[in-house]
């Protein structure tokens, strides 16, 4: 039997992220749906979170199992007796960060399952998805310039960094990610039917 799948692709330059309503009802028969991941955080999102949400970032850097490296941050999942292992922001309702402010993989993952790209209909925002990975790359590797122009970095000297980091998203990269992303459309909602077998057998 077909199900019928709703995308929603949300244009927010380099916050971007697609949403999907079969995520609600995962058909993986296990609790943690697809979360067993380790989020990293590179320094163009420890930029945006910094420069909008401070107490956020302080958060993620005192989770425990929390690695920070010189120009980024991973969150080690933790063991869970009931399925093995879950991303620490995992909860019974979902991930607990706010979805902007969650890492790239996150907020564009989709199971391959459903076969999103497949469809013509949606074409553009695989060149957007495109668009997004290459000025992503881009502004990382500036950022990651940056510190070492101002001869600081995450591990050694956190508060500096990130200072750094946040002065340079709000005066120069802010503006170019607004110029580049404009020519998207805001937000677009598609419809995918799809066979769903409710098993560990789903592709993700």
């Amino acid at each position: 039997m077909l199900t019928k799948i709703k995308l929603t692709f949300h244009n927010l330059g380099l916050r971007s992220w697609i949403e999907c309503d079969l995520c609600y009802n995962c058909p993986l028969s296990r609790a943690k749906g697809c979360c067993t991941y380790n989020p990293t955080f590179h320094v163009v999102d420890i930029a945006y979170i910094g420069a909008k949400r401070p107490d956020l970032l302080l958060l993620i850097i005192n989770r425990p199992r929390v690695l920070v490296e010189t120009t980024w941050i991973s969150v080690n999942y933790l063991d869970d007796p009931m399925v093995g292992h879950r991303c620490q922001f995992n909860t019974d309702t979902g991930c607990s960060l706010p979805v902007e402010f969650r890492e790239s993989v996150c907020r564009h993952f989709i199971c391959p399952g459903i076969k999103m790209w497949e469809e013509e209909s949606i074409s553009q925002w695989a060149g957007f998805i495109q668009e997004l990975e290459t000025t992503e790359a881009e502004f990382n590797q500036h950022l990651r310039e940056k510190l070492k122009q101002a001869g600081v970095d995450l591990r050694s000297s956190f508060l500096k960094a990130t200072a750094v980091l946040v002065k340079e998203y709000k005066e120069v990269l802010k503006k170019i990610e607004e110029e580049r992303f404009a020519g998207y459309p805001r937000q677009e909602q598609v419809i995918l039917e799809r066979e769903i077998s409710l098993s560990e057998k789903w592709v993700v």
